[in-house]
């Protein structure tokens, strides 16, 4: 069940060799994790920078919120 339409969020941190990071929410200042599959880019090679402003969306499961989808700011 998607929660949120997108949200303005900055790049806390990515690490490229597990492909995985963290997002905090510019609203409330809650980080949420994320896999780099949830990065929607054309580039064939996925990566986020520390500081970088996007967009995201968030997906609820039963255990957990998640992030679904990021995109550029």
């Amino acid at each position: 069940m998607f929660m949120s339409a997108y949200k303005a969020g900055e790049v806390q941190w990515f690490d490229l060799e597990k492909g995985e990071g963290m997002i905090i929410d510019k609203e409330d200042g809650t980080s949420y994790y994320f896999h780099y599959s949830a990065i929607e880019s054309k580039q064939k090679f996925k990566k986020l920078e520390k500081g970088e402003q996007v967009k995201f969306r968030l997906y609820e499961n039963l255990y957990m919120r998640q992030v679904d989808s990021i995109k550029e700011a």
